[in-house]
């Protein structure tokens, strides 16, 4: 029979709802600046919180009626003035620290989700606190920056709208500049550049199946067009990862062997390339390596459709080493890039104070599991 009482959760200040957790949650988010002015959307909070969307949204309900937080239908919910005094409060009591501003498409998910919670628990030991931005216009990043004063910027280039041009005139001075993960432009910026070796991941993965005996390996990747600016394909991970692949190609001799298909807007027109490419049992490749592991997952419907099993008669490698690998019917040989990696070297630069400004490629490995044929 209910009770009619609400459900009780521990926590480390007593017994709380778990709505009224996340509700701290929030107030402590505002507190050192994580949510500024736009929070982001329920799911997305969701996701970062690690709990259903409808806990937060009873959350978001209580902390509008507080005064906190005002929603508006159709543009969002946003921290008020009220809410705004929090911030001011940054840098004072017992969360004190310095304010580090991360610029991310997103916090969650499998690449990026890793990246971030092993970067923010790094830098709240050192007392430095996250400000996530998804998106904005310049207007909207140069006010973020003038209220937060923060102490680094940290940019994974997925956050096509930053305006970079920006940072040439923002290099000088204590602000510490982090490229993490990717950086896809010719512009020079003083900054930290710790950046995935994906030459060398494309190499590796490719490596793997000529020394299984394959010589038609299939490369399934895709070319940007056209590129949002200053973006330049030969620097996106797309390119560097066929790159790899053409040199391991050519270690071995095998560059007339070359077959690329490149993923198209049109997917449909992408299915019918690859369904080309498998229907002649003389010339079909042998093995198939992917940049990205959900375009193995596309591959998959029409690699059955042609009766071919995995491994034996094709052999699939994928990139970034995703959780779903494990989960595949024939779990899918995956590179990693070492996103953990990356976070850590990352945030020592931004906790050692160092003047010094370096660029560091993290070589990326090979998880082997049985979709490559491996022994």
């Amino acid at each position: 029979m209910n009770s009619g009482k609400r459900k009780k959760t521990g926590t480390a200040n007593g017994y709380s709802t778990k709505s009224e957790v996340i509700e701290e949650a929030i107030k402590r988010g505002i507190r050192k600046g994580l949510y500024v002015d736009r929070l982001p959307s329920v799911f997305a909070l969701a996701e970062e919180l690690h709990v259903n969307f409808k806990t937060v949204h009873k959350a978001v309900v209580t902390l509008v009626k507080a005064g906190i937080l005002e929603s508006s239908r159709g543009r969002g919910t946003f921290v008020t003035p009220k809410g705004a005094e929090l911030v001011e409060q940054l840098g004072s009591g017992e969360e004190s620290g310095e304010r580090l501003v991360l610029f991310f498409m997103k916090a969650g998910g499998d690449l990026y989700g890793r990246m971030y919670e092993c970067m923010v628990s790094r830098l709240n030991k050192a007392h430095l606190f996250p400000v996530v931005i998804r998106e904005g216009n310049e207007s909207d990043i140069l006010r973020s920056l003038g209220r937060l004063n923060p102490a680094a910027l940290v940019i994974d280039r997925e956050f096509k709208e930053f305006p970079y041009e920006l940072l040439q005139k923002m290099d000088k001075g204590d602000l510490r500049i982090v490229f993490l993960h990717r950086m896809e432009s010719d512009l020079q910026i003083h900054a930290d550049y710790v950046l995935s070796d994906n030459v060398y991941g494309g190499y590796i993965a490719t490596r793997h199946l000529i020394e299984l005996g394959h010589e038609r390996i299939l490369h399934l990747n895709v070319k940007l067009d056209p590129l949002p600016p200053p973006m330049i394909y030969r620097h996106t991970p797309a390119s560097q990862v066929a790159e790899g692949y053409r040199l391991a190609l050519q270690e071995a001799n095998l560059q007339q062997n070359e077959r690329c298909i490149f993923e198209a807007a049109d997917k449909k027109d992408s299915q019918e390339k690859l369904r080309a490419a498998l229907a002649d049992p003389a010339t079909r490749p042998t093995a198939i390596f992917a940049h990205g592991d959900f375009r193995i997952v596309n591959a998959l419907g029409i690699i059955k459709e042609f009766g071919l099993k995995v491994p034996e008669d094709i052999a699939l490698v994928g990139y970034y080493n995703t959780s779903h690998c494990e989960h595949f019917e024939v779990p899918l040989t995956s590179v990693s890039i070492r996103e953990d990696e990356l976070a850590r070297i990352a945030a020592e630069k931004i906790i050692s104070r160092s003047t010094d400004r370096e660029r560091i490629l993290v070589k990326p490995t090979l998880v082997i599991r049985q979709s490559s044929g491996a022994k």
